[in-house]
């Protein structure tokens, strides 16, 4: 019987993975190996040898594929237990060492990542869990999470950061997705125009921002 090769990890998970078999040939120390995988979202736990995986779920917002992704890989590679965060990740709990990859590799192939689930970098991007359906919201802010988290991913500069930053989203002034938030888009609103039904892309102006102005914090505007 012929197998089919396995497709090629991409550059982070073969980057995690070399790290991970080095780490147990005594090659590569705990502290340089923590250090790349913690902001892969993986996390030591207290039973030796064992390890949290910390996946981003964009707004809490789940299809039933990947949520069944994660229950196989919960499975097959962990304790069975799945953990929600009060940041709408979900953690897979109990992964040995030698699992981490396997496990990572069949999360990214329903969509599901672990990037930035730890460490200096731009943790999962939240929303309020009444977006699209609250009668005082503006706009549905959930499109944007999912937006800003594809955009924010994919920039390497979002994984070089001094400290971590986490963004929550809410579309009214009842301050429902802010319990960790740095940004609330009812602050914006103001900002933002509507013509014959559509919303101008009031973000543009702060991407710029941040694109050329890199700085560790810098104030915006009063609201």
């Amino acid at each position: 019987m012929n197998l089919a090769p396995h497709p090629p990890l991409p550059p982070d998970l073969e980057e995690l993975r070399q790290a991970t078999d080095r780490f147990r040939t005594g090659a590569l120390g705990e502290a340089q190996y923590r250090a790349l995988r913690v902001p892969m979202g993986v996390y030591e736990q207290r039973v030796s040898g064992t390890y949290m995986l910390r996946a981003r779920v964009p707004g809490g917002i789940l299809r039933p594929a990947a949520l069944c992704r994660l229950a196989e890989v919960a499975a097959e590679h962990g304790v069975g237990i799945l953990h929600v965060t009060t940041r709408q990740d979900v953690q897979v709990q109990g992964v040995p060492v030698e699992g981490i990859v396997p496990a990572l590799a069949a999360l990214r192939e329903a969509g599901v990542t672990t990037r930035g689930g730890g460490g200096n970098t731009v943790r999962n991007v939240t929303c309020c869990t009444h977006a699209g359906v609250c009668a005082h919201e503006r706009f549905d802010v959930s499109p944007w999470t999912q937006a800003i988290s594809e955009w924010l991913l994919a920039d390497p500069l979002s994984f070089t950061l001094p400290r971590k930053f986490k963004l929550s989203f809410a579309g009214c002034d009842r301050d429902c997705g802010s319990g960790n938030a740095e940004l609330r888009l009812e602050r914006f609103y103001e900002l933002v125009q509507v013509e014959n039904g559509h919303l101008f892309n009031f973000f543009n102006e702060i991407f710029e921002l941040c694109r050329h102005f890199h700085r560790l914090i810098f104030l915006l505007g009063f609201f």
